[in-house]
């Protein structure tokens, strides 16, 4: 799976400590290269759907309730 996000060494951080396989960063398209067991999509599921929902810039609705 590619996923374009910023570089962060946190982000990085969150996705191994859950086991996912974290590949590389492609610095020229600033994209993660994330390899996804279908083990992972069922035990992570909520947190793929969370990076993929950052990377398209869509807000969970708990974070529209806390703006306003």
């Amino acid at each position: 799976m590619e996923i374009r996000l910023e570089k962060s060494e946190e982000l990085e951080n969150e996705i191994e400590s859950k086991g996912i396989d974290l590949m590389d960063y492609d610095k020229r398209y600033g994209k993660y290269r994330i390899k996804i067991s279908s083990n992972d999509l069922k035990k992570h599921s909520d947190f793929i759907k969370d990076l993929v929902r950052k990377s398209k810039g869509i807000r969970v609705e708990s974070e529209k309730k806390n703006e306003e």
